[in-house]
């Protein structure tokens, strides 16, 4: 074998040793995906009123808004834990709301149908804050995919 051919070898080894590190890190590699552990709004805001607001309920029950500036979009919905690491929310309502920062969550909904959203979903790391790491699987809006209405990872704050 030729000095190159070595060298490539060992490059090879390397690249996959770390991408195999990688993936096992990832979300996923986190303790088990719980229900109580999900209770309550996770927040993720950016400046200008852009951002996500996830709340879970213990009648599974949950409420998802994108915040876009000066108006939000709220989908109301029942999720359910699909494996060790998957959420999935089957939405039933949807509504645009005017206020971005406080959507009212009562009023002007239509009925969706095949509308859901399937996330990986991880609790890593320690902290003084509890941080939920959501990586969008699958969106279905009215039997139609809408993979552009989230970002390819979302780490959301427990808000208390």
């Amino acid at each position: 074998m030729s000095l190159y051919a070595s060298r490539m070898m060992k490059r090879f080894a390397s690249l996959f040793i770390i991408a195999s590190v990688a993936l096992l890190a990832g979300p996923g590699a986190a303790d088990t995906l719980q229900a109580a552990r999900l209770l309550g709004t996770w927040r993720l805001i950016y400046k200008g009123n852009y951002g996500y607001t996830f709340q879970f309920y213990k009648n599974y029950r949950s409420v998802c808004i994108i915040h876009l500036n000066t108006s939000a979009v709220i989908f109301k919905g029942i999720y359910s834990i699909e494996d060790d690491h998957s959420i999935r929310i089957n939405i039933y309502e949807m509504k645009n709301d005017c206020n971005s920062f406080s959507p009212s969550s009562r009023t002007g909904f239509t009925k969706t149908s095949s509308t859901y959203f399937v996330f990986r979903a991880a609790f890593p790391g320690g902290g003084k804050t509890p941080i939920l790491q959501l990586s969008p699987v699958r969106m279905v809006i009215d039997g139609r995919s809408s993979d552009g209405y989230f970002e390819p990872e979302i780490r959301l704050a427990k808000s208390p």
